[in-house]
């Protein structure tokens, strides 16, 4: 991860890791991610074993400082056959938040990602000490997340949505209220509910929903450690749902955070539109 290059939100991120991860496997190489910018990765994930060890030691990254990027290099744009790699060694520098598995159709890619995430990583010991805080037992609610983007607020600028008018959002807060009453009385079980939207999940404080404590905001625009630390304990505590839906509608957008969250626990996921 370059410090001087301004990077997507953590689901693409996490999109190029397991593809390049792919690719590295399929070709018999290790495999190392350099993560301390826009924040320290180690910090949250942990590798899962010592021999799939994928933090880069300075000294190795020493070594790849030292090679020259303008030689060698590949564009692969996530379909088509799986580069073959020569014996030289290979560093990824750009990358675009595209999933190679299912791009090249990949029967049952969730599954296979799964695997690939989980061959990689755990929670840290930092990461489990907060979610247990919450006292949240794994498969007792199901999770719904919504995203508005800019439709309550202006939470991303570089994003062409508007916020709507004020009768607009009461609307829209009033649909996906009565959306997330409706899942949890035919699912039979408590909602906790996911958003990117902090005035959103006030709202839901107010009506008596369930919301993790904690200010969300999009790590494009904000890596400070509460930002962070909150992204990940949403996508491990939606992993940990017995099920997980996305509410969808034309102000909506359609996150891929909540799909990856429910594929990284193995877990059901379902779009429901207002």
């Amino acid at each position: 991860m370059d410090p001087d290059r301004k990077y997507p939100g953590f689901v693409d991120i996490l999109k190029a890791i397991i593809g390049c991860y792919y690719i590295a496997k399929m070709n018999g190489y290790k495999f190392k991610i350099h993560f301390d910018t826009p924040f320290q990765l180690s910090k949250f994930l942990s590798p899962l074993s010592e021999s799939n060890d994928w933090i880069l030691s300075a000294c190795e990254k020493a070594d790849i400082d030292k090679l020259n990027i303008s030689i060698g290099l590949m564009d692969y744009n996530g379909i088509g056959k799986i580069p073959q790699l020569t014996r030289a060694r290979y560093q990824v520098r750009n990358f675009i938040g595209w999933n190679i598995l299912q791009r090249n159709n990949m029967v049952g890619w969730e599954k296979k990602w799964h695997e690939l995430y989980h061959e990689l990583f755990q929670p840290s010991n930092y990461l489990l000490k907060n979610i247990a805080e919450f006292k949240i037992k794994e498969n007792e609610y199901i999770a719904i997340h919504i995203r508005f983007v800019n439709a309550l607020e202006l939470a991303e600028p570089d994003f062409p949505q508007k916020p709507l008018n004020e009768v607009e959002k009461m609307n829209l807060i009033s649909s996906c209220i009565s959306k997330i009453k409706e899942l949890e009385s035919t699912e039979n079980s408590k909602a906790v509910v996911f958003s990117d939207s902090n005035y959103f999940l006030s709202r839901c404080r107010d009506m008596d929903i369930f919301v993790l404590a904690g200010n969300v905001g999009h790590i494009t625009y904000n890596q400070n450690d509460e930002i962070v630390l909150k992204m990940f304990i949403d996508l491990n505590m939606i992993a940990r749902a017995k099920k997980v839906f996305s509410l969808r509608s034309n102000n909506l957008y359609a996150s891929a955070f909540p799909l990856y969250g429910s594929i990284i626990g193995g877990k059901l996921f379902s779009v429901v539109n207002l």
